[in-house]
């Protein structure tokens, strides 16, 4: 078994003709012909007109292209389709790897060093690439999607790297420079940047308001009795937010809200109910709480109200039993009134 590899120096086509002499006297002439491909992979943008950078802006020193990503709110999603194009005959193995930026200032003629060149890892996962590794088939599109997934209150800034897997060391020249050369088993294999694109993205907080910030209940109201007020809870964030109610329940007053959970719509408001009931005759000043699914700090609903008890009157105002004798004894009646809806209890005491 003779095995011969082709380890093209450049982009050409080659031939070489080998004569092979066996034992026997038999001569035999073979031609070996190979065709060197580059590595060639071209980004195709996914618009007609690609992203440019901004006057002024932070760019990577070293990647060819730029994928911008609108302002989202934290942990949600925004994805942008790229598609990678493999331009030459051979299949190439690859995966992709999220690194920081080289933020080398250079001017609009300038190419960065090789010494300027540093690759460190990205610390965040706010970029993604989808799918992370595979093989880019000959002459044919692949399609990709980014992903951009911000967790903190930032800009982001990130280089995906597209990395083509094991490419070969050419073997090294013989002196004589001849072309037949043994076979070296366990050639060494690199992995090579092969397109660089840049992605940006920054987050902003969750924008949610309510209309009114405060409910003022004026005058007085009865204990047991629930009293109702309406308001709107307005979303002016970037994207639909989930929010969840809390229901308060002290020993003066019990405080309720509907609908207690659900979402919201991006630049939609929703109408909400609510129940305050009253358990001592007590001024109430207060907060309802609402939480919405990846905000800090809960949303918070100033209730400001005065809970007042049942109202008992006497028939007269004073009793007077006159001038009595020693050791006599006198009785008179008189009526306790209540003059509300509610249950009094009562106790009379000297």
């Amino acid at each position: 078994l003779l095995q011969v590899v082709f380890f093209p120096t450049a982009a050409e086509r080659s031939s070489q003709d080998f004569t092979l002499v066996c034992d026997n006297c038999q001569v035999k002439e073979i031609t070996v012909q190979g065709e060197g491909q580059l590595i060639a992979v071209e980004f195709v943008p996914a618009s007609e007109k690609p992203e440019l950078p901004l006057p002024e802006e932070t760019r990577d020193a070293t990647a060819e292209h730029l994928v911008r990503f609108g302002p989202c709110n934290p942990h949600s999603v925004l994805q942008e389709k790229v598609i990678i194009r493999n331009n030459s005959h051979v299949e190439l193995p690859f995966h992709w790897r999220t690194m920081k930026p080289n933020l080398h200032l250079l001017l609009p003629a300038q190419s960065a060093e090789p010494s300027q060149k540093q690759f460190h890892p990205a610390t965040d996962d706010a970029f993604q690439v989808r799918p992370p590794a595979g093989v880019l088939a000959p002459c044919q599109d692949e399609e990709f999607l980014l992903t951009f997934c911000p967790k903190e209150l930032r800009d982001h800034h990130s280089v995906c790297h597209l990395v083509v897997n094991d490419v070969p060391h050419p073997p090294p020249q013989p002196p004589d420079h001849s072309s037949l050369q043994p076979l070296q088993a366990g050639g060494k294999l690199t992995d090579v940047v092969a397109l660089e694109i840049e992605v940006k993205g920054s987050a902003e907080p969750y924008q949610v308001l309510l209309e009114p910030c405060a409910i003022v209940i004026t005058g007085e109201i009865f204990i047991s009795r629930a009293t109702h007020k309406r308001f709107l809870m307005w979303n002016h964030s970037r994207t639909r937010i989930s929010f969840q109610w809390e229901r308060t329940c002290s020993s003066s007053h019990i405080i309720e809200i509907a609908p207690p959970a659900g979402r919201i719509e991006r630049n939609e408001c929703l109408e909400f109910d609510l129940s305050v009931t009253g358990l001592k005759p007590v001024r109430v000043e207060t907060s309802a709480l609402c939480h919405i699914m990846h905000l800090p700090q809960p949303v918070s609903l100033a209730v400001v109200v005065t809970f007042k008890g049942p109202t008992v009157t006497p028939s007269v105002p004073s009793v007077d039993f006159g001038l009595m004798e020693l050791g006599g004894r006198a009785q008179t009646s008189l009526s306790f009134i209540n003059i509300t809806h509610l249950k009094a209890n009562w106790a009379l005491k000297e």
